[in-house]
């Protein structure tokens, strides 16, 4: 049992929804808020300079079964042990890249990251951080070339590298889609 204000007692299931939809309120708060400045920010002709509330995407976790996104597809053992939220910001990435006419990108991403996923020899600290990787990668394969952030790209790139170099398979996949990758941030 769970008290919350005015003394009131929750069980864990209904805890969990209370806790849920306060979340979801303060998402739309803060999007109310952000939109509020873009307002003020159009009126006075500037745009960008008042900060915004940071709005953190959901992470879903899911126990058992397989999730399918439209690119990437999670099973077995590896559900519940990654953020699923960053496997979701890389498989709608992947779609943006596919509907700017990137489709050689976006393969070669999908490749790498369904094969981080299904790899039995990544420790799952690797494997996790690899796919923040891939997911930074995706989200600025997204971006125009001058707007994309170059030495953080390469430095993630080469990150990125050094993980899957315990791995002759993941090593093999990787630098088949190196040029590509590297094309990103030149």
């Amino acid at each position: 049992m769970f008290q919350i204000e005015g003394n009131h007692l929750l069980c864990i299931d209904c805890h969990l929804k209370f806790q849920q939809a306060l979340a979801i309120q303060n998402e739309q708060l803060s999007s109310t808020l952000n939109w509020l400045t873009d307002q003020m920010e159009s009126r006075i002709g500037l745009s960008g300079v008042l900060p915004r509330i940071h709005v953190p995407k959901p992470v879903h976790i899911h126990n058992s079964g397989k999730t399918n996104f439209n690119n990437i597809r999670i099973e077995g053992s590896v559900v519940g042990s990654i953020n699923t939220g960053e496997v979701e910001r890389i498989d709608l990435a992947l779609t943006n890249v596919r509907a700017g006419g990137q489709d050689a990108l976006a393969s070669e991403l999908q490749k790498i990251t369904q094969a981080v996923l299904d790899s039995k020899e990544l420790a799952q600290e690797a494997r996790n951080e690899a796919v923040e990787g891939l997911s930074y990668l995706a989200e600025q394969a997204v971006l125009p070339q001058d707007r994309r952030q170059k030495s953080l790209g390469k430095r993630i790139l080469s990150n990125i590298e050094r993980l899957l170099t315990d791995s002759a398979n993941l090593t093999a996949i990787y630098m088949g889609a190196a040029p590509i990758l590297h094309k990103l941030f030149s």
